[in-house]
């Protein structure tokens, strides 16, 4: 049976089933991806529900295992398919290993949950049709106020992790391959990216992004046909 991954069809969720992809071409796993369309409601048919009674996506199914939430699938592939190893050997240095694992749980948790909020807040803007601030009505200029506060956090939030990376680092792991945290960090580093960080203060950064696009497996799993307004910096 191959691999199916279930990810939604909709431009609000273009990260949403990206993480998973990642780390399977990087450990060459074949698979298959199944688009559902939110706006027929396909994420609640039969086949859907079977798997998630609540039709929550991304899915990944794999043989008999159907795994919901997308850090418990990185964390099974990574127990399931463990060549190449994402995450270190606890019993070579299990300092470097908490570490790792620390990161991971952090991308997928307060950076990721940071970025989706911020991206929702755009997602509303362009929904009315709101590319800069200048095309706001008078009813929605506390939109201005809330663009900025989420530029100044989420500014901060890449400051932890630019501050992460050694000078001299290809990737958070220190090695030649991305590890478990790259491929958490960088859908959502890409998208804020498209939506107008300015990566002037956050040159390791943008080193690591170019990095991880020239990489096949972030090549082979790009999104076609995003197309995003650079909020960060019209507003």
């Amino acid at each position: 049976m191959v691999v199916t991954v279930f990810r939604p069809m909709e431009k609000k969720y273009a990260t949403n089933g990206w993480r998973v992809r990642l780390m399977l071409e990087e450990k060459a796993v074949k698979y298959e991806t199944r688009l559902v369309i939110l706006e027929h409601r396909e994420h609640l048919n039969e086949e859907i529900r079977k798997l998630s009674y609540r039709g929550e996506l991304p899915l990944f199914e794999d043989f008999s295992a159907s795994v919901r939430e997308e850090t418990a699938m990185l964390n099974y592939i990574e127990k399931n398919y463990p060549e190449p190893p994402l995450i270190p050997s606890p019993e070579k240095d299990r300092a470097f290993y908490g570490k790792i694992l620390s990161w991971f749980h952090e991308a997928n948790g307060a950076f990721a949950q940071t970025c989706k909020d911020m991206i929702n807040t755009f997602i509303e803007l362009e929904e009315k049709s709101i590319t800069s601030h200048k095309k706001l009505p008078k009813e929605m200029k506390d939109y201005k106020t809330l663009v900025q506060y989420w530029k100044q956090k989420i500014e901060s939030e890449m400051l932890i992790w630019e501050n992460r990376l050694g000078n001299d680092m290809n990737y958070f792991n220190d090695s030649d391959r991305p590890s478990i945290v790259d491929v958490s960090l960088f859908p959502y580093y890409y998208q804020i990216v498209r939506y107008g960080l300015n990566e002037q203060n956050l040159p390791k950064l943008k080193k690591w992004r170019e990095r991880m696009e020239e990489r096949e497996s972030v090549k082979r799993t790009l999104p076609t046909g995003w197309q995003v307004h650079p909020f960060l910096l019209k507003f």
